[in-house]
């Protein structure tokens, strides 16, 4: 683009240059201060009515305050230019840091997001406003190493646009989109940004930009359909917990993603602590960043290690307190010169008596009838249980036996001390009463009331293959891709099992081959046939076989 001429204002130099728009240093004369000057690419600006749609947008967003975000001065449109003025930061945008140098160490990449995070978090709680294009060229870094939130204001602008004008221009720039922006879904919300979000941290830890090898409308279709590679397998710097953090924030289906910029903060606090994110595993196939056989193991080990022990002290804490004899309890010291409390129904002059110290023993009043007290008491509890082993001892097992309903061996109390005679017992239980004599065989017993035991019924093999042998649609196209797909399949359990890297060669060939049939009759395919399942499985394989390329060399 040449170098625009607007008035006030003097260019310096470009800075960057984008799909949507080209950024110039620039000096405002009238306040002598340098600016970022950004100017709209002719494309996005149609009609008149836009410019005065863009200019209402301006105006909103100049009015969002936040110290983490880049502030808009002045907008306005000169010479068929449309463009806005916005802060200059001087330092470097992370696109410029990740160009230089490759990727990131974790501990500065993970600052660089739960900065970001904060600042979004809170445009989003005031205004209620999302980005939609958060990429690295998008977060300044300041000379004093704080980050810094650009072109908020055109991402709304152009959505807004958008939105009531051409329902069919997505905003955002495909490599770091998520799934539901591809899609054109026009209900966005953080979800979106916590997706650009994590396929900027993608790009920082592994130094490769998510789909490079595609642009446009194919990067589009690869963030709904196709998969990244383990970071950990291209880095093996990073850790497990960075890994999985990048595969909750690239969930593929928002509804699973992370639903708020705090849940997102914590579960980057704790893996910059050295711990998993909180809850479970992301499902395998369910994020764009897939997970390795080596990395799902340790992650499993370190969860299994992660568990929290109970301590000792702490176990023996969380034992409900013994409670003590109040005999056995400390007495309430009475108060220096103060009477003993009286009793109900105690004489003023039984408080005379004197209250015994710590060196003399406490002695009771009239310790003989204490005693004979007590021995009346035990005398009754001996006499009280010959009685009863006389009773039970010489009671009559019929009787017991009609009197008892049956009881199952797994259902019986412990066994008394006094061992009674149990009744014989059948194949068939005894019925709870005894028959009449004048029948002539007694009534079925009827079975005690029991907690049936389930056996639960076994689980279904998993179908591993892309395709059923009978295919459930019989258009020739559609069953070319089946078996494109079984052969693509067979050719990779091959692979595990002899580790042949040649037999890796044809699989992501057919299978590409595969996608292209089947979405040639996607329109007109029945649902039975699953066409959609079938495209994300082939994906899943090519994602596959990649990794198993990559991690054999």
């Amino acid at each position: 683009m040449d170098t625009p001429v607007i008035n006030g204002y003097t260019i310096l130099g470009k800075i960057a240059e984008g799909g949507m728009a080209t950024v110039w240093k620039a000096k405002q004369n009238s306040l002598d201060r340098l600016v970022a000057l950004k100017v709209l690419n002719p494309g996005l600006i149609k009609s008149d009515a836009d410019i005065a749609r863009f200019m209402r947008e301006a105006q909103a967003a100049a009015k969002m305050k936040h110290a983490g975000l880049c502030e808009i001065y002045d907008a306005g449109e000169a010479n068929g230019v449309v463009y806005y003025v916005m802060e200059y930061v001087a330092g470097f945008s992370l696109g410029q840091l990740l160009e230089r140098k490759g990727d990131l160490k974790e501990k500065q990449a993970l600052l660089i997001v739960a900065g970001a995070a904060s600042i979004l978090a809170a445009i989003w709680e005031k205004y209620q406003v999302i980005h939609c294009d958060i990429k690295p060229d998008n977060l300044l870094i300041n000379q004093d190493g704080t980050i810094c939130v650009t072109d908020l204001g055109l991402a709304r602008m152009m959505g807004r646009m958008s939105n009531e004008e051409d329902r069919d221009y997505i905003v955002g720039t495909p490599n770091y989109m998520s799934p539901e922006q591809a899609r054109g879904a026009g209900d966005l919300d953080v979800r979106a940004d916590i997706y650009g979000l994590g396929a900027t941290l993608y790009h920082m830890l592994t130094g490769l930009m998510p789909f490079a090898n595609s642009e446009g409308e194919a990067a589009m279709e690869r963030q709904i359909n196709d998969y990244l590679g383990d970071p950990l397998a291209i880095n093996p710097d990073i850790s497990i917990y960075a890994a999985c953090l990048l595969e909750k924030m690239m969930i593929k289906d928002r509804q699973a993603r992370y639903a708020s910029w705090s849940d997102l903060i914590k579960d980057v606090e704790e893996v910059r602590q050295g711990r998993l994110p909180r809850g479970e595993l992301v499902p395998a196939g369910q994020s764009t960043v897939s997970r390795s056989e080596e990395r799902e193991a340790a992650t499993l080990k370190e969860i299994q290690a992660m568990k929290p022990k109970r301590p000792a002290a702490a176990a023996s804490a969380a034992q409900p307190p013994v409670p003590r004899s109040p005999s056995l309890g400390a007495k309430k010291p009475l108060k220096k010169g103060g009477a003993r409390p009286r009793l109900k129904g105690q004489s003023p002059g039984a408080q005379a008596r004197p209250v015994a110290s710590a060196s003399a023993p406490v002695r009771d009043a009239d310790p003989w009838g204490a005693v004979a007290g007590r021995s009346v008491i035990w005398l009754l509890i001996v006499v009280g249980a010959y009685a009863a082993t006389y009773f039970w001892m010489n009671r009559a097992p019929a009787t017991m036996a009609a009197d008892e309903p049956p009881v199952a061996v797994a259902e019986q109390a412990e066994p008394s001390p006094i061992r009674r005679p149990e009744p014989v017992r059948t194949t068939e239980p005894a019925p709870s009463r005894p028959a009449p004599a004048a029948t002539p065989s007694p009534a079925p017993a009827r079975e005690p009331a029991r907690t049936p035991t389930v056996t639960p019924a076994p689980a279904a093999e998993t179908e591993t293959e892309p395709a059923t042998a009978t295919e459930p649609w019989d258009h020739p196209d559609y069953v070319e891709a089946m078996r494109l797909l079984r052969d693509a399949e067979q050719q990779f359990q091959r692979f595990l099992a002899e580790r042949d890297q040649a037999l890796l060669d044809d699989i992501e060939p057919q299978c590409r081959q595969a996608i292209r049939l089947l979405e040639s009759v996607r329109g007109e395919a029945p649902p039975r046939a699953q066409v959609g399942e079938r495209i994300r499985l082939a994906y899943q394989l090519i994602n596959n076989s990649r990794h198993s390329r990559t991690l054999a060399q």
